[in-house]
């Protein structure tokens, strides 16, 4: 049937997307599905889906939810992600088949969908935006950094310069998508890969600056720290096929992932990104500061220029900016729990004097670092 040493096996995991029923229906069907970033194998299929920490259930573990199936990439690789539906939509399910099956326990199950909310990454969260080309050939995140300005990566917008693309946010809880630009990027092989883009004929009144582009400067105090990576990954293209992924079963077919809710209620859709989590697992220091760090999460295509934020003792903090998973040359699959980000207390420093002066010249000492031959071997 299997081999006995995956029997009964347990998978840590965070719930990356809240379900979200279907319009019109009581919960039931994979629009009322959500995602988990736990590590799931074919077989899994069908697997309890538990709370640990006791909150609002009666014991020490409460049934939250099914899997539904581990997904893979169009590549064939393991995309680090589960698809599952709560509880409550299973009951819903047999309640409307075979209403006389149901225990009477049965529907007290219900209640604990409620523990399946995604990771609140607030006041973060609204800093996260989704940037696609005008032509929709390229898409990935962005981070807000001012009022007006969005930081992400070079190649999420091919490296044009001047190039107009489209930058999707929650403007004051409301999903907006706006024009916008690009101010300054760097070339196709520079390091660091970053690109800023200025939104056109809007700001974020809501906006709040950070200064806390912090930075532990121990080793040992990075390695192993919680993270929480965040941006657009799995998003639609606006003028592309919808993009897919793979259910890893035995009759494997494309599922729709980007379930988004439409009838108005709470659940996350593409306005809001997916959230993913891991630990730091490897810093990059060059003459006393770190510039390359790796961590353990899920990265998925359409993450990079996404938030890394770390879960200091002193609260919430932006770490990194994501620039790229893994690609396993030889077989073309991604390792997407195998990742390079940016750390913003090399970057952010320069990027903040950008903003308040506008003047590509601030941008030319972090260039030259990045010239160095020691920092450019890191990233080739």
């Amino acid at each position: 049937f299997c081999p006995e040493v995956f029997l009964n096996s347990l998978a840590s995991a965070h719930v990356s997307r809240s379900p979200a029923p279907a319009p019109g229906s009581r919960g039931a069907g994979l629009r009322g599905a959500g995602l988990l970033d736990g590590r799931s194998l074919p077989g899994c299929e069908g697997a309890m889906v538990l709370d640990g920490n006791g909150s609002g259930a009666p014991s020490s573990t409460a049934l939250v939810g099914m899997v539904i199936a581990p997904l893979s990439t169009p590549r064939g690789s393991m995309a680090g992600l589960s698809l599952f539906c709560g509880v409550g939509a299973v009951v819903d399910a047999i309640a409307e088949e075979c209403p006389a099956v149901l225990h009477s326990r049965t529907r007290g199950l219900v209640r604990h969908s409620a523990l399946l909310k995604a990771t609140n990454l607030s006041p973060w969260l609204p800093h996260v935006v989704a940037v696609e080309t005008l032509d929709g050939s390229s898409w990935g995140s962005g981070i807000l950094v001012s009022s007006d300005l969005v930081l992400t990566c070079g190649h999420v917008v091919q490296h044009r310069k001047g190039g107009r693309c489209l930058v999707k946010a929650l403007s004051d809880g409301v999903a907006k998508v706006l024009a916008a630009h690009t101010l300054y990027t760097s070339g196709p092989r520079a390091v660091p890969d970053i690109a800023i883009l200025e939104i056109e004929n809007h700001s974020f009144t809501s906006f709040q600056a950070t200064t806390k582009w912090r930075l532990s400067a121990s080793r040992s105090d990075l390695l192993g720290l919680p993270v929480t990576v965040t941006g657009f990954g799995l998003k639609n293209s606006q003028r592309q096929p919808q993009a897919s992924y793979l259910l890893c079963s035995k009759n494997q077919r494309q599922v729709q992932t980007d379930h988004e809710r439409q009838d108005g209620g709470e659940g996350e859709g593409e306005s809001a990104p997916l959230s993913t989590h891991g630990v730091v697992c490897g810093v990059s220091w060059r003459e006393g500061r770190p510039v390359l760090l790796q961590t353990t999460a899920a990265v998925l295509p359409g993450m990079s220029g996404g938030l890394v934020i770390s879960q200091h003792h002193y609260g919430d903090v932006p770490l990194a900016m994501v620039i790229s998973n893994s690609e396993d040359l030889d077989t073309g699959s991604l390792h997407t729990n195998v990742n390079y980000c940016l750390p913003l207390a090399w970057v952010g420093p320069y990027v903040t004097e950008f903003s308040r002066t506008r003047d590509v010249l601030c941008l030319k000492p972090l260039e030259r670092e990045g010239e160095k031959r020691q920092v450019a071997s890191l990233w080739e």
